[in-house]
This record gives C-alpha cells, structure tokens and sequence, in this order.
C-alpha cells in the first residue's frame, strides 16, 4: 500500500524540480528507468512510437502531453497509480500496460526475499523517479 506522505513528499519534490531545482541522480534514475521499461512501446521520445508499436493491440500514449491533456497540470498522482496498478483502467478494456509496480516488487523478492515492508521504499523511490523523469518531458 502507498503512503500519502510519500505521495505528497513526491508531488512536493516534483513541484520544486519544475520549480527550478534539479534533482539530477532523480532525473537520470528516472530516466533510465524510462529507457529500459518505457521506451520500448512509448518511443525514446515518449510520443508512443516506440518498436514494439507494430506488436500492440492498442498505440501506446503521448507521454508528452499528460499535462497538456489534464488542463496544464502535470498529472502526478495518477501517471504513479497507473505504473504502479492501483489506477484501474476498466473504462479503456483490458488494461494492456504491465503493472510495473508489481515487476519492481519482485525484483526486490529476487534480490532480498520475500517482499516484506522492509523494502517497499525502494518500489516507491524507483516509480517517483520515473514519474518525475516523465514530468520533465512535458511540452
């Protein structure tokens, strides 16, 4: 289960790094989170033309404009519920994106055992760096 603080401390932090204050090793975790789970279907560019594209049911998502698409507002609660599942997308079908939050998970069961709330953070920490990654290439 998410903490609210740790969600408030993230959007808290996302604020301050569109703000102007950088928080470079976040960005670049996040970004290679990105490159290395994301870009394969959102394209490196995160326009959703990413080469597995022609295997797709469904294009995947514009991830450069979640914030133009929420009235200008990056829309950080709900881009860290959909990676990390708890955001249903019942309305759309079948939910097609994999549920990353659960692929974090068992990493940290193969590297440390079984998932116990001794390591949640690290599930958190990974999905708040892509989040703000993903909130630095709004247009």
């Amino acid at each position: 289960m998410k903490s609210p603080t740790l969600i408030t401390c993230g959007a808290l932090a996302f604020s301050m790094l569109t703000s102007g204050v950088v928080f470079g090793e976040q960005l670049r975790i996040g970004e290679l989170e990105y490159k290395t789970q994301c870009a394969v279907c959102h394209g490196t560019d995160g326009k959703g033309s990413g080469p597995y594209i022609e295997f797709l049911n469904k294009s995947p998502s514009d991830l450069t404009t979640l914030a133009q698409r929420h009235k200008g507002r990056f829309p950080f609660q709900h881009v860290y519920d959909v990676i990390d599942g708890s955001q249903s997308q019942t309305a759309h079908g079948p939910r097609d994106m994999p549920i990353w939050g659960s692929r974090y998970a068992m990493e940290i069961i193969e590297e440390y055992g079984p998932y116990t709330t001794d390591h949640p953070e690290t599930v958190h920490a990974r999905i708040l760096s892509l989040v703000f990654y993903l909130g630095t290439i709004q247009e």
